[in-house]
């Protein structure tokens, strides 16, 4: 694996240890087969772009990509990252009040986009004419021709200002710990930091390994993912979007895949129910083998050589977790946020702890704020890869950031004594009950949905009263013994009062964190 402090030296020590390798696949079109770049070929283009990205007189500058995932969206953040500007990469289903909001705040000074994004752009080029206008499809082939051409007549040798480790790089707008948008400014050794870390919890194999990410490039898991295989030498495959996973996984059979906790659930929903009900009796026996060739049906749906999923940017309930590694299908559970760079904690390859959030990072220190008798509080972060504040809010970052440097994540968790990190949700759900008591429904949903009966939960406050909302195949009388069983482990303040038995599936009981 490369280590480096700047994504402009990855590149370079990539390039030259990975050389013609291939590095990054991706579509030009949704039906057309995936078309390879090597290393040395991304390096290249990278460095081209920001030829001709200076050459526009964007040096220094922020430029947004407003666009879907394709290899032209990766050279275009690679490049600014490393060499031209600020990368500004923002959400391609964005609407025009939020781009303006963006380009408002941050003062963006060109805006490359997709023929996808191309009618909100139509809606705002008027009242921002003095942007320089890039669309994917149409311009970039000439981007790449300027900047060989730039790199030629210099005989290859570019001369960019170097940036260190500690230049802003990058800065990733997110909902923040209070729902208001924040704009989150990253250094390259924000990201960078943690990849020995991480690379001690999944022992990548740059001979064997594949990765597989339909994942958009602007949300920082996507993000981190591509510099961290371009940093292990790992083939990475980028399709448009998720409406082709299942058949991308057999045909390509990659080792590694980056999935959200609702990517796992549609695999689950697809299993036919008679299936499923046959699965869940084996599941239910004790003594099962972690690769039982019962399962094998379900772990084909994954291609034949599947290692791992890593899981992130939503907590992944632990049930749904545990289904799939007892069904011979790892799955590696990532905490993290945008304001820490991307990962916090994440499990091992050998952890079968399905209710932890992984292990801790070496680089990252913790702290819970206020805990309660079981230890749960608010998750604090200290680290290499915690950002200092928000761009241009000092007092957003004042609210966040305590005294000792700690950010405040807003996320309700706990530490066990192994470093293992527990994430529940958002502080956002903590509610006051009639009786003045503070009351947390993630830990009453999670004690709800660790029974196999329990498809999911709500709790909230009702009438003065802790009322759940449960969804369940099962009858009236096992949901009152479970009840009945689960407020035998609160305290009496909190135990539910009165309920509601539902079995329809829900569309969302849990909220996301991160």
């Amino acid at each position: 694996m490369i280590y480096a402090e700047t994504i402009s030296d990855l590149l370079v020590k990539a390039s030259e240890a990975y050389s013609d390798r291939p590095f990054l696949f991706s579509r030009k079109k949704e039906n057309d087969r995936f078309v390879r770049h090597s290393f040395k070929t991304i390096a290249k283009d990278a460095q081209a772009a920001a030829e001709a990205f200076i050459e526009l007189g964007l040096e220094h500058k922020k430029i947004m990509i407003y666009a879907e995932n394709s290899y032209e969206w990766a050279v275009s953040d690679l490049a600014i990252t490393a060499y031209a500007g600020i990368s500004v990469p923002v959400d391609s289903d964005w609407m025009s009040l939020d781009i303006c909001e963006i380009l408002d705040k941050l003062k963006v000074s060109a805006v490359i986009y997709s023929k996808k994004t191309e009618p909100t752009i139509n809606e705002i080029k008027d009242k921002y004419s003095a942007l320089k206008y890039i669309c994917i499809e149409d311009d970039f082939v000439d981007i790449l021709r300027r900047g060989r051409k730039l790199l030629e007549a210099k005989n290859g040798n570019s001369e960019f200002l170097e940036k260190t480790a500690n230049n802003i790089c990058k800065i990733i707008s997110t909902s923040g710990t209070s729902g208001h948008p924040k704009s989150v400014p990253l250094t390259s050794w924000n990201i960078l930091s943690s990849h020995e870390f991480i690379n001690r919890r999944i022992d990548v194999d740059n001979d064997i390994d594949v990765c597989y990410c339909p994942l958009d490039l602007h949300h920082i898991f996507g993000n981190y993912a591509l510099l961290y295989c371009l940093a292990c030498g790992v083939p990475f495959y980028l399709p448009k979007s998720t409406s082709r996973i299942a058949e991308d996984l057999s045909n390509l059979n990659p080792t590694f895949m980056l999935a959200t906790p609702s990517i796992l659930k549609t695999f689950i929903d697809a299993i036919p129910e008679k299936l499923m009900d046959k699965y869940m009796k084996k599941l239910a026996k004790p003594g099962l083998f972690f690769s039982e060739s019962y399962f094998e049906e379900f772990q084909k749906l994954f291609g034949s050589r599947m290692r791992a999923i890593v899981c992130s940017a939503a907590k992944l309930p632990a049930k749904l977790k545990d289904t799939y590694c007892k069904m011979g299908v790892r799955v590696l559970e990532i905490y993290g946020l945008t304001e820490a760079s991307g990962p916090v904690s994440m499990d091992y390859m050998i952890d079968k702890f399905a209710e932890s959030s992984g292990v801790v990072l070496e680089g990252m220190e913790i702290m819970i704020s206020d805990p309660d008798e079981d230890g749960y509080g608010e998750i604090a972060l200290r680290g290499e890869g915690v950002v200092q504040g928000y761009y241009k809010n000092l007092s957003s970052s004042i609210t966040f950031i305590d005294d000792d440097g700690f950010f405040h994540t807003g996320d309700i968790g706990k530490l066990d004594s192994s470093n293992r990190l527990y994430v529940l949700g958002r502080i956002s759900r903590i509610v006051i009950a009639g009786n003045g008591k503070h009351l947390a429904p993630h830990k009453i949903e999670s004690l709800l949905d660790g029974y196999d009966e329990i498809t999911s939960s709500l709790v909230y406050i009702k009438d003065d009263c802790v009322f759940a909302k449960i969804f369940s195949p099962e009858s009236g009388s096992r949901i009152m013994e479970i009840v009945e069983e689960v407020n035998s482990k609160l305290p009496a303040y909190s135990r539910i009062q009165s309920y509601d038995l539902s079995k329809e599936t829900p569309s969302s009981a849990h909220q996301n964190v991160g």
